[in-house]
């Protein structure tokens, strides 16, 4: 690494690194005086590798469309620095994960929702595939944390309705159905394009209130 300054005050010394491949880490560092010789850096550890810790939810539709958020150290800051994939078959039938959010350890993204001529089967087994931007692919940190299952049980609407609130003055759209869960941000209803606020959902019922609807 090449040493950029040295503070003495502040025992401190900036370098520039110039990169490795993440499999290579992690990297013990050294330090070495040019009239003291080498100076102790006993635990001092360069580690290049980016980790998944956990991801969730770990089951989704065969249909797609699910919301997942991963756990993990060393991701990159630009939406464009991770791409991540569900890879079944050993990678010939991955679908894309449109990255929603990046931060350095948290991702979140959504599966394609789009079925193609390789249509995804109920109990299918896949895994799901964080990348860097050599093309590499985070490290797993656990076995099985990126196992990843499609599914055919699914949440099923069977009746919607919509009423009036005299006291907010906006429409509220009910949905019954069966199998909802989560919090009321796991539920989206959209009308022409534009997502509805959801103020409560239980397992058998959501309720949103329309706002923003231009016809």
């Amino acid at each position: 690494m090449n040493v950029l300054s040295v503070d003495d005050s502040a025992k401190t010394i900036t370098t520039m690194f110039g990169g490795a491949e993440s499999k290579h880490g992690p990297f013990e560092v050294m330090v070495r005086h040019s009239v003291g010789g080498i100076i102790d850096s006993t635990g001092l550890i360069l580690d290049v590798n980016t980790y998944v810790d956990s991801f969730s939810p770990k089951i989704g539709s065969i249909y797609g469309g699910q919301l997942i958020a991963v756990t993990g150290r060393n991701f990159g800051e630009v939406i464009t620095d991770n791409p991540i994939q569900i890879s079944t078959n050993g990678g010939v039938d991955s679908i894309d994960c449109f990255l929603q959010s990046i931060s350095a350890n948290d991702i979140t993204c959504r599966i394609d929702s789009l079925l193609d001529d390789n249509e995804r089967m109920a109990d299918q087994e896949a895994t799901m595939v964080v990348f860097l931007k050599t093309s590499e692919e985070a490290t797993c940190d656990t076995a099985n944390v990126c196992n990843y299952l499609y599914t055919d049980d699914l949440p099923q609407v069977t009746g919607i309705s919509s009423e009036f609130d005299t006291i907010s003055l906006q429409w509220v759209i009910k949905v019954e159905g069966t199998g909802f869960t989560g919090a009321t941000d796991d539920v989206m209803l959209e009308i022409d394009g534009v997502a509805q606020t959801t103020s409560a959902i239980s397992s058998t019922e959501a309720t949103f209130t329309v706002s923003n609807v231009s016809s």
